[in-house]
Order: C-alpha cells, then structure tokens, then sequence
C-alpha cells in the first residue's frame, strides 16, 4: 500500500531536496512539499523536471487535457 501510494507523488532528487525557488521562497522538501508546490517548482523553475526523480504520470495527463481544451480563438475585425 505505501509503495502505491508513494508512486503518485512528486519526489526532487536527493541533491535537490530543500531547493527554494526564487531568492525569498521557502525550502522545498519531499516529506513536506504540497503537490501545487511541486507543480509550481516544475513549471517555473529553469531546470524544471530535472530536478525530479518521480513525476506522477498524472500530471502529464492534465497537461495533454488542458492542452486539448484550449481552442483557438477567432479574432473580430
């Protein structure tokens, strides 16, 4: 059970666990990093998902959904 519950979560790698993002943002950790903080440290971060050992599949599948959702717009003269 812990082992499935474990493979849907966000996990840095080692050398990465406590970085922070931007010069004021506070450590991130494995054991204390909120999903949405994982998210935002993925997205904004210029190393992105090199610094992650796991990324959910789960995310990648909002991601494609979102993408797909988006229609293009027609422009009004």
């Amino acid at each position: 059970m812990e082992q499935k519950k474990q493979a849907h979560k966000f996990e840095l790698k080692q050398k990465y666990n406590g970085i922070q993002l931007g010069a004021t943002g506070q450590p991130r950790r494995n054991g204390e990093m909120t999903e949405a903080q994982a998210i935002e440290l993925l997205e904004q971060h210029p190393a992105g998902k090199d610094l992650f050992e796991v990324i959910p599949p789960s995310y990648y599948d909002v991601k494609v959904k979102v993408k797909e959702s988006k229609k293009p717009t027609k422009k009004r003269k």
